[in-house]
Parts: structure tokens; C-alpha cells; sequence
């Protein structure tokens, strides 16, 4: 297992621009947001879920039936809420 010290996201904005956002665990930069599930039934239902981000890690792992290692890509979180 490999750590980094930080992690770029690239994604498109709604106007077809081509960003990049950087989180740091060491910073202020921690804190993500992820879309939720869309469980509209629920009624204490929000559309986002927050977290922290403790570390940030890849590491060489084989699938079950894969017979290849591949480089898999995570972060260590704390969910907030």
C-alpha cells in the first residue's frame, strides 16, 4: 500500500469547462461532498453526503477471476453527519 500526500479530481462543469480540484488531508482541503443516493422517500432525505479525508492511498490488488494486479485508487475517510 502506497500513500500520497495529496489528490487531483478532474470533472466538467455543467458549461463544458475541463476542472481540476486538489485535496490535501494536511490542509484545510480535507472535506469532500458526494451525491447521495436518491431515496426521496426517506424524509430526512439529503442529496449529499460529507466526509474528511484522513489519507489518501493506492495499492496493487488482483480481483476474484482477474488474473491480473491492478492499481486501485482509495481514500481514507471519516463521514461527517
Amino acid at each position: 500500500m502506497y500513500s500520497h500526500q495529496t489528490c487531483h479530481i478532474n470533472f466538467t462543469t455543467y458549461d463544458m469547462q475541463h476542472l481540476q480540484n486538489m485535496i490535501n488531508p494536511s490542509t484545510s482541503h480535507r472535506d469532500i461532498m458526494l451525491h447521495a443516493h436518491n431515496d426521496l422517500s426517506n424524509p430526512g432525505y439529503h442529496p449529499y453526503w460529507y466526509a474528511r479525508v484522513i489519507g489518501i492511498y493506492h495499492c496493487l490488488a488482483r480481483l476474484c477471476n482477474q488474473p491480473e494486479f491492478q492499481e486501485i485508487h482509495f481514500l481514507w475517510i471519516r463521514w461527517l453527519g
